[in-house]
């Protein structure tokens, strides 16, 4: 894909399988909207690291049979792919474990990534990838080189650091939150949570957000 002549979104943060009892698949939110962002027809890069494993030479053969660019997904050779092993207890309620220290925890900032992301229509993030600092850094950095930031809440225990939260939604101009995440975000700004309508209202205010999508 010619960046400097196409329209495009990019999407940094997680990469990973998703390990259930019954298969793996790809996965990890950001990933996630790049490939729904592609099935639409738009152009999107995607900036995250794997290991040097056999999972990541899978996760790479899986992305690049969806005709997604692999471009700026870089190798680790110290570290795991990421995996989230799922599990299913008596209620069937899902649990998940998400393996820490794994090669999307370490995404190291390279100047193409500023140029990449300088250019892009639209930069997609989350608050996962926070949970490391080398992806943090690198998170905040090129959030500075954006012209359009989109905030995928995506809470997932116990990697919520409601602080650096506040820090995104500061920088963010559509924040993307369910209930269950609206409603812990009022809860530590320390407001009521009395509906929807009035806490979208109070946080979009807050933060001066010109769209949440709920």
């Amino acid at each position: 894909m010619n960046t400097n002549t196409n329209s495009y979104a990019v999407c940094f943060g997680e990469v990973l399988w998703d390990i259930f009892p019954a298969g793996s698949r790809a996965g990890g939110a950001p990933f996630n909207v790049a490939y729904n962002l592609d099935k639409m027809g738009l152009n999107v890069q995607m900036i995250s690291k794997i290991g040097d494993d056999e999972l990541g030479n899978d996760l790479l053969k899986q992305i690049k049979s969806w005709n997604i660019s692999t471009d700026f997904i870089q190798i680790d050779e110290e570290r795991p792919t990421g995996t989230v092993l799922a599990n299913f207890d008596e209620q069937g309620e899902a649990h998940y474990d998400i393996v820490q220290d794994v090669a999307w925890d370490h995404i190291k900032i390279l100047p193409e990534h500023k140029v990449l992301v300088t250019n892009a229509e639209a930069f997609v993030f989350g608050s996962l990838i926070a949970r490391n600092e080398v992806s943090k850094n690198t998170l905040l950095e090129l959030i500075e080189h954006s012209k359009f930031r989109v905030f995928d809440v995506n809470f997932r225990p116990p990697f919520i650091d409601f602080d650096f939260v506040k820090t995104l939604l500061g920088k963010a101009d559509l924040v993307k939150m369910n209930k269950a995440e609206l409603r812990q975000i009022i809860e530590f700004l320390g407001e009521e949570y009395a509906d929807e309508d009035k806490s979208i209202k109070f946080i979009q205010d807050h933060f001066d957000l010109n769209e949440i999508v709920l």
